[in-house]
């Protein structure tokens, strides 16, 4: 009867090799799972931080179509609240228009963007990755003001 466990002097060190070639594909696709998710998290905020910020024009008083300063920082103040955990600071720029698609001429469209600069996962790069991580991420939001 053949003891079990007892390799012969042809498979000895198969098991180290099958892991060292396993262990790092395995890593690397752990660690694209990782960075995808976080990503997506990151661009899930993004764009609640651009809706926050439109919705929290409403509440500003004193902006109109040549002093858009108000709505401006009450979307700023708001956006800075909802993305306060990430590590760079966001871009936020404003346009603002007369809606096209409204009979009232008091109604005023306000669009807001937010980029995230760079990735959410450092500057730690594999190579690779850069197909499910994105380097910049972008949200919009837009909003009628009065």
């Amino acid at each position: 009867m053949a003891q079990r466990g007892k390799q012969t002097d042809g498979e000895r060190g198969s098991a180290l090799l099958e892991f060292v070639l396993v262990v790092p594909v395995f890593l690397y696709v752990l660690y694209a799972m990782v960075a995808f998710g976080l990503s997506l998290a990151v661009k899930e905020d993004v764009t609640h931080a651009a809706a926050e910020g439109a919705r929290a024009t409403l509440g500003a008083t004193g902006g109109s179509s040549t002093n858009l300063t108000p709505w401006e920082t009450a979307a700023t103040t708001r956006i800075d609240q909802v993305l306060n955990w990430l590590p760079n600071t966001p871009t936020i720029a404003y346009t603002g228009v007369a809606c096209p698609s409204t009979n009232d001429s008091n109604g005023y469209c306000l669009t807001v963007k937010v980029t995230y600069p760079g990735s959410p996962i450092g500057n730690f790069s594999v190579p690779g990755l850069s197909l499910v991580v994105p380097s910049n991420i972008n949200a919009s939001a837009e909003i009628q003001v009065q």
